[in-house]
């Protein structure tokens, strides 16, 4: 009998550390490189230009900046964004939605829209 509780706890254990918690980040897409500044000067990332996203993001990287918190984007998330980006007919206003997985203590972007 003990060792079916054991094992029910193990299980249960086992589950816990498996879950995966989903989290949708709204914001605007933004280089690394420019981040700081728009961090400084929040009410003017709306006109930051999707050419300055690109040309400087392609080095340093990008990230999501929200009312509250900066993002910066995994390996998988830049290609996302990159692709975002490139298909985008957006000029300025770069809005985005970003679906993150958080799953054994790391951050994983699965989605941009």
């Amino acid at each position: 009998m003990k060792t079916i509780q054991i094992c029910s706890l193990l299980l249960v254990a086992l589950r816990l550390l498996a879950w995966a918690e989903t989290q949708t980040l709204e914001g605007y897409l933004v280089d690394q490189k420019c981040m700081s500044y728009y961090l400084e000067q929040p009410d003017k990332i709306q006109g930051h230009s999707r050419a300055c996203v690109l040309a400087c993001g392609r080095e340093s990287g990008y990230g999501v900046t929200t009312a509250d918190q900066n993002f910066i984007l995994d390996a998988e998330g830049r290609k996302l964004a990159q692709t975002w980006l490139e298909t985008s007919s957006k000029e300025k206003d770069l809005r985005v939605k970003v679906t993150v997985v958080h799953e054994d203590g790391k951050s994983r972007v699965v989605k941009i829209e």
